[in-house]
This record gives structure tokens, sequence and C-alpha cells, in this order.
């Protein structure tokens, strides 16, 4: 996520144009700008296009007002119920757009066009509501105004006026003050335009884009804050110029939408006993409501590796306890030390307090009074911080910050009583502290931010542009969503139903249908897809074995989806006309996967099925040195992948490998009597490597193949040639064999292996230890089996977990004896016997996929945040205190993909039930630009218990996102 790498270069190249600046309003100071004589321009048809960046949610606040003295006037406000309202008003309310949509991403930058064009005959046409480039089509209320309509904007009437960041109509009404940022503010007089004309999407994200072709009109104006000496200049080239009221020069700052920083995060959940903090100035100024004390907040971005450095003013101390530092997830909702909670503040008292260990306060540095700066400088990567004090160094601190996994946060309160502190950050956006000192201008090592003292060597400002480029994202070759989908379809009981919108050949389909109670059905292309007996399903809510169907209910995965049969076996709801379904997608691997096979020989004379030569080729483990223990294995290989059988070891280098279409190479003593095998085939002979690439079923394929010693008889044995429909590759890192599909780019695994009795170990194929994963018997009954770090880090494990079901294992279970990254160690026992078993796999990956938990506070409207760093596209949630069922949410059940219709999620399935979507306030939750916010008290996600979840990232990681 974060880096000490020097990224700048890399995220000014993804933005065509950059946005180097916005103006702050705080709604304390009556901030607003205002034109009091506009001109006379076009009130039919124009276009406001602004970026936008909230701090305070739930209060009335206006974006752009247009009006005269009495009830007249146009508005763009945002309410107290976080929607978005655009509406005109003479008397009485005369048309009115109110968006589903809520608007509570406080972490990053929302883009809006308002287009309006009343002269058209279609109602709809006459306004219409872009945002991040996509119409917002879903209202709760939508009444257009009628033709020819002739709104306040662009009016030059007696007393009209045009207010940005207030309600021109009554400016003394202080709940309608905007309180964030704008950037980049734009009015067309004249002409209704879309959003490509101010922006563009690349890859998922939208960005601003160059406006130098706009014709701007009469009354038309452009704001770039680019001036802080005239914030309301229009650079135009009209002279439409503003009026400032309550701001001032110190309020053009650094944060923009190509820029954007980090700032106090008003979605975290800000106290760890009671009290409150009320944040102001642009989320960058906090003051504790002084009446108990373990008040904090946190920033909105998360460090977990790289050097980072900011500034925190501490301007009012209202005691001896102030507290200024950093700390983890855990940290910000509860004070338990056993619940993981970490962190390290430096007190004005001169102590630090280390809460890791909950040791109390020990002697560090200075004290520190009302006016001093404090600079923390975090050194992610061997964890230790070093506090300075008006640029004098404290020394540094690390040996209380001991988390090996997840992200640390900038941090501020207090441990005080009945006492007020107020404190002022600064990440490198504002070094005048909102005006409180005078801005010195000094910058990291990329050129970035604006410090008031310089940070130390290899430290960076906490910004956008200063964040690593990770493998899945927008500005790289593939994103999230070309690795997990979700689609929604409606049944139509017919032979051949293509289901299309996935964007990617999926390995792995969840399918529930939303409207019934019945099973969630699942596939892979591991296990193999087909028709008859080929045909394998199973179901995450129930322990049933492995369903084997003659009805081809999923006949194909395809290039963009999957095909679905006539639904005539009831037994699964997947495409009954009267019903309609959710499918979630995964895609794993590779139909050209390429895998590499290193081989030693060793000296074994028993036949296993392919001669009875005195040597056999024995495969190494994925540490190129260990032997697997068993020879003359039968290879599993997929069709259209590329293999290299590596016989470099010096035991076997005089056997060359060698492939043919009969046993043992149809040879004798060395001389081959029969053909060899060379399609696909390359041989390096002197760097002792042998090369095939296997054709496809649809070319032509390949059966009966072994592979086999060109000198020596009965060393090989035979390859199975699977089709791409059921994928897979032997794996030789445990003490049994597993087939493996994997993809580690995205952290995932799909694993088929045979168990024997008693304790045994198979390889999962990952790079790294998985951090989630689930088993399940497939020759007969029984639950699905589950691991997550969080809730069993260390193993053998005390308890297991049951995926198909609301509770949780006997303790002592001691199911799993080892995970590690490699292999995965099982006592057959505590599953269900012998047989075949599948396995799912995943671990977290920056940009794409997070595993983790966190801690609900039973809030109905302020409960826990979760930092993901990353807009999530599906997430899987567990209450593991008590016994609840699993919970999928997913972003297009939000709207975003659709119809725009809102952030919350209140609709969703569970693994565990088979009941249809189910939904409320109470199990309400927000997908952020930066992770999720749970917003109800469901004791499925939110009551006062631990969760664990899995995350997979929609197209846009924190670097490059929207506000959501």
């Amino acid at each position: 996520m974060l880096s000490n790498e020097k990224w700048f270069g890399a995220s000014a190249g993804f933005y065509s144009v950059t946005i180097d600046q916005s103006a702050r309003f705080n709604d304390d100071d009556n901030a607003y700008l205002n034109d009091t004589s506009p001109q006379s321009g076009n009130r039919r048809t124009f276009t406001i296009s602004f970026w936008f960046k909230r701090s305070t949610l739930g209060t009335y606040q206006s974006l752009y007002s247009a009006g005269t003295t009495g009830n007249y006037f146009t508005l763009v406000e945002i309410t107290p119920d976080d929607t978005l309202w655009f509406y005109d008003y003479q008397s009485s309310l005369q048309w009115v757009l109110k968006t589903n949509q809520v608007f509570r991403d406080t972490t990053n930058w929302y883009h809006l066009v308002f287009s309006v064009d009343t002269t058209q005959a279609t109602d709809s046409n006459r306004v219409k509501i872009y945002l991040n480039g996509s119409q917002i089509t879903s209202f709760s209320t939508a009444t257009y105004p009628s033709q020819n309509y002739e709104t306040f904007a662009n009016s030059n009437i007696t007393n009209n006026n045009i207010s940005i960041g207030a309600f021109s109509n009554n400016l003394s009404a202080t709940n309608y003050r905007f309180d964030g940022y704008l950037a980049e503010y734009n009015l067309i007089d004249g002409t209704a335009l879309t959003p490509s004309s101010f922006g563009e999407s690349k890859n998922g994200t939208w960005i601003p884009k160059s406006l130098s072709s706009l014709t701007y009109g009469t009354n038309g104006f452009r704001l770039t804050f680019a001036d802080s000496s005239n914030l309301g200049d229009d650079t135009s080239g009209n002279g439409n110029d503003f009026a400032t009221n309550g701001l001032a020069s110190t309020d053009v700052v650094l944060d923009s939408p190509t820029n954007n920083f980090c700032t106090i995060n008003a979605n975290r959940e800000s106290t760890l006993s009671s009290g409150s903090v009320t944040l102001s100035e642009g989320n960058l100024q906090s003051v504790d409501g002084g009446t108990t004390y373990g008040r904090h907040w946190s920033g909105t971005f998360g460090m977990t590796t790289g050097k980072w450095y900011w500034e925190v003013l501490a301007h009012t101390l209202g005691g001896s306890h102030g507290q200024i530092g950093l700390g983890n997830d855990v940290e910000r909702a509860n004070t338990s030390v056993a619940n993981g909670a970490i962190a390290v503040y430096y007190g004005n008292d001169g102590k630090r307090n280390p809460r890791a260990v909950n040791s109390g306060t020990t002697s560090y540095g200075d004290s520190y009074t009302n006016g001093d700066i404090i600079g923390i400088a975090f050194d992610a990567d061997n964890e230790s911080v070093t506090f300075y004090k008006n640029n004098s160094s404290q020394g540094a601190v690390g040996s209380v910050l001991v988390q090996s996994t997840g992200a640390y946060f900038p941090s501020v309160g207090d441990a005080q009583n009945a006492t007020t502190y107020k404190y002022i950050a600064n990440f490198g956006q504002d070094s005048s502290f909102a005006g409180n000192k005078t801005a010195q201008g000094n910058t990291d090592d990329n050129g970035v931010g604006d410090f008031y003292y310089s940070p130390p060597s290899g430290y960076l400002a906490l910004c956008s542009s200063n964040l690593p480029d990770t493998t899945i994202a927008p500005n790289q070759e593939e994103q999230g969503s070309d690795f997990n989908q979700v689609v929604f379809y409606d049944g139509n009981s017919s032979n051949s139903h293509q289901i299309t919108g996935v964007g990617f050949k999926p390995d792995m389909v969840h399918i529930k249908v939303r409207n019934q109670s019945a099973s969630h059905y699942n596939i892979d292309s591991r296990r193999g897809i087909g028709t008859g007996d080929s045909f394998k399903a199973l179901a995450f809510n129930s322990s049933i074995g492995q369903y084997t169907s003659e009805n081809d209910q999923l006949r194909s995965l395809d290039t963009d989806g999957f095909t679905l049969d006539d639904n005539t076996d009831n037994t699964w709801y997947v495409n009954r006309s009267s019903d309609t379904y959710n499918s979630w997608n995964w895609r794993c691997g590779s139909d050209t996967p390429t895998k590499t096979f290193k081989v030693k020989v060793v000296a074994d004379s028993t036949d296993y099925g392919h001669g009875t030569g005195s040597n056999k080729y024995q495969f190494l483990k994925s540490d190129g040195t260990t032997g697997f223990g068993t020879n003359g294995i039968d290879l599993d290989l997929t069709e259209g992948g590329t293999y290299i059988f590596d016989w470099s070891d010096s035991s076997a280098q005089s056997h060359p490998i060698r492939f043919s279409l009969t046993n043992d190479g149809t040879h004798s003593s060395g001389t081959s009597a029969g053909s060899e095998y060379t399609t696909g085939v390359v041989k390096d002979d002197s760097s002792y490597l042998t090369t095939i690439t296997l054709p496809t079923t649809a070319s032509g394929g390949v059966a009966n193949l072994f592979y086999y010693c060109q000198n020596h008889s009965g060393m090989g044995a035979e390859i199975n040639t699977n089709p791409i429909t059921q994928k897979g590759e032997t794996n030789f890192d445990g003490t049994i064999l597993s087939v493996t599909q994997v993809n580690n780019d995205i952290g995932m695994s799909i694993a088929t292996y045979t168990a024997p009795s008693g304790t045994f170990y198979f390889g999962h194929g990952l790079s790294q230890a998985p951090e989630f994963f689930m088993v399940k018997s497939l020759g007969g009954t029984g639950n699905w089996i589950g691991y997550h770090k969080a809730r069993t880090p260390s193993v053998p494990n005390t308890k297991g977990l049951y995926i198909n079901g609301a509770s949780l294992p006997q303790t002592n279970s001691n199911w799993i004896q080892e995970v590690s990254a490699t292999r995965i160690g099982i006592t057959t026992n505590q599953l269900t016997g012998t047989g075949d078993y599948l396995l799912y796999a995943w671990h977290s990956v920056d940009g794409y996929c997070k595993v983790g938990q966190y801690e609900g506070n039973n809030s109905s409207s302020d409960n826990a945040f979760v930092y993901t760093g990353f807009l999530p596209n599906i997430v899987w949630i567990k209450n593991v205190d008590s016994g609840h069922d699993w919970v999928i949410r997913d972003l297009k059940h939000s709207g975003y993909y659709t119809d725009g219709r809102g952030n919350s999620v209140n609709l969703g399935s569970s693994h565990s039930l088979n009941n249809p979507h189910t939904g409320g306030t109470s199990f309400m939750m927000d997908f952020l630009s930066n992770g999720f916010k749970i917003r109800g008290n469901n004791s499925d996600i939110g009551s006062s218990h631990t969760f664990m979840y899995i995350a997979w990232a929609s197209d846009q990681t924190f670097k490059f996102s929207n506000a959501r």
C-alpha cells in the first residue's frame, strides 16, 4: 500500500492533466464565494461542473445556488441524509431531482456535472446529473422542469446572486454552508455538456482532462483557485469574478483530485471509550468533547511499508495527557491488548504510551505545550517511529510496534477527563496549519508537499502521488474487474442461455437465486465443466457432497461469462424463467499456464506400472532441493499450458527427458524403437531443459502422453492432460500430491487432493501462506471447513470454522496442523475421512485482496470502518464471537454499476443460508474509496463483536480512485 519508493512521476503520468490545488471551505468560518451582480445569460441551457471532497456529513450543504430575495432560487445541495438534491423553487417547488445515491466518502474526490437544457421535448432530457462520468438515473423523487422553463442560473434579475458553498437565498443560514474542498469549478453558459467535456474514464477511474477548448458563454466562469490572493478569480476570460467570504489565502491547499492527501477520517469511529471529537478545517483540525478520556482520531491513509512523515500542531492542550502518534486498526475501536490494539503515543508530558504492551507511560523526551509542532517520522518496514519537537528529534521508538501484518494510521487524542485538546494536522497539504502558522513550503524527497519543517531524508508526505503502484491497478494492464465481477441476470428456462458481462472467462462461479429460498450453487474449472457426469456442483450453504447432474445446469465457461441450460432439474435454481439471479465470478489461473518441474534421479527398481528400470525420476518440491518422496509419479498438466522439465540436477544430467504416446517411450536399452512425441517440444540439452507446450482439445489435443528417459527404460510415467475446462497441475509440496490451479498475482488457488487417513500435508501452490481457505469433501456429506488468519493466527489451531453454518466448531478441534508458504496440514478425522477434497484459498494482495478482522460497536449509524486500500467489489463477513451466518455484500447491490443508486448496501446474501436476498437498515454498509464502513448494527455485521472478512477490489485502488 504505502512505500518509500518515489512514485510521483508514475502518478503524474496516469493523469492527462493535473489539478494542483483546491480551496478549503470551513463551515465554521462562514466560508463561501458570492457574485452579487451576475450578467444575463441563458437560463434554460447551461452546465455546472466541479470536483469536491467532503469533510462533514449529516448537514445541509450548498454546492451551488442562484436566486433572489424571498423563496426564488435554483439550488444544488447535500441534505442531512447525505443525498444530493437539485431543484428549483419559486414560492413553491417547481421541479426536483433527489438521488438515492448517498455521498458519504470523506477520503477522496467526487466529480459532478449538472447538464440543463429545458428546451428538450422529453422531460428527462432537460436535467441530467453525472457522478464520476456516469449518469445518475435512480432518484427517490424525480420531477422535471416544464419545457423552456427558466431557472435562476445565469439570471441578472434584481437582487439575484450566485453563491458557491452557501445558499444564496438566505446567506445567514449556517447549516447550508459547504464543509470540505472544491476544485476546478466551472459554469458553461448556453451549452448542455456531457462529462466527456471535463473528464475521461481510465481503466475504471474518472480523471480530469484539459478544458482549453471550452467556450464559457456570457455568464460562464472557471475557478481554479490557483491564485491564493484572489480565490474568486475567474480564469475563463469572462472576468466573472467572485467575492470571498470567510476564506483566506491559507485556504488554498495542495489536496486535489489528482493528488489526494490524507486527512482525519470522519468515517472512522472516533472513541476508544466515550466522548466525541469535532473535526473542522477540512478534517485537519480536531477538538475533543472534553467530558471523558479516550477520544482519538486516525487518518485516512494506512501505512504498511515505507517511510512517512507528518506534523501535528499542539494548538491547545487542556492538561498533561495529550497524545500524538499512530496505531493500528484495532486500536481505533478497542483498547483491549488482547484484541490486537497496537499504538505508540508521544505525550505532552514528555512520556510515551505504548498501548501494545499496556504497561503505562515511560519517560521519552521533552514535554511540549501550546504552539509546539510535533513531527512524526514512521518507518513502517522496521516498525519504528521517531518523534520531533519543533524539528528536534526525541529519539526512535521501535520496541512496542510489533504488528506483523496490517496497516498503521496517524492518530491523535488524549487520556484525560473533562479537558479540551485541540490539534491541527498537516500531512503535507498545509504548513500554515489552517492559518495558525506562517507556511514554510518544505517538500519531501519527491518534491511533494508543504511542510513546516523539512522531512527527514527518505520520508514522504501522505498523499496519493507517493503511494506505490500495485500490480493490479488502473495504471496497469489489469484491474480488479479482470479477476472478480458481480453480474445479475434473469432466468429464461431456455437451452444455452448465455450470461455475459463478466468481462473474463471465470474459473469459479457462485450463483444464488435472489427471490427464492434455494441453495447457493458453486462450480469451478478445477473440477471441470461439461456435459453429463462431468458436471459437478457444490452448495456453500450445505454439507451435501458434490452433485453430479445429467442435466447440464451450467454448460460452459465462456470468454465473457458462462452458458446455462434449461434448468429441468430443479435441484439447483440457476435458470428458471420466473427468477432473478446473482452471480459472483472469480478468475484464477490461465488457459495457457506455465510451470517448471525440477527433477532428480534416484535408484529405484520398483515397477509403478511403467517399467522396471533401476532408476526413477523424482520430482522436487518448490524449495528446489527436497524430493517428493514417491517416484514414478503420473503428472497432471493442462492443455494449452507450457511446462519446463528441468533435469539439471547432477543426478539427472545423463537422463534427458523426452515424451511419447506410448508407455516408456517404446524404446529398448536407450535405442528408440518407436516414435518420440515432438509436437510443441523444445529440447535444450546443453541447459538440461525440455519444454513442452500442450495443444488444446479444440486443436486435436493429446491423449496417452508419457514422459521417459531417452537413455534408459522404466524411469518415467504418464501425463494426464486435463482439458482447459478442468485446469490444474500436479503439486509436490506436501506429503501427498495435490493438483493446483493458481494465480499468484491475485493470491488465489483452487486445488484438489485425495486424503489418506491420519495427518497429512498437501501443497496449495501459492507463493505465500494462505490467509483464508475453505475445504470440502467431494465424495460425501461433510461441512465446509474454513481457516482465517485473524481467528486462528497460530497452528495447530484451537478453533476451526464452518463455512456452511452459523456456529463455530468446538474448541480444541486442532484439525489444521500447518499453514505455511507451501503447504497445509490436515488431521482427517476432524473432517469426514478419506477421499477427494476441494480447496479454495486466498491471501492478501496489495490493491486487490484483503483478509482481516474488525471490531463492531453496535452503533446503528457510526459503526466500524475497515481499511482495505481499495474500493471493494465483493466482501464476505463472519461474526466469530457467536453463532451468526456468513454475509456477502457487493458493490453491484449498491447500484454503482447500473444506475448510480447509492453507496449503502442493504441487500445481500449469506453463504450459510438458502434464504432470498435480505436487507434492512441494520444491514447497511458503505463501500468507500479506501475500504468499507458498517452503518448498521445487525449481529451479522456490526454488533459489539469481532468480525473477520475477506474483500476483493473493484477497478479502483486507493492510489487512483474516486470518492464513492
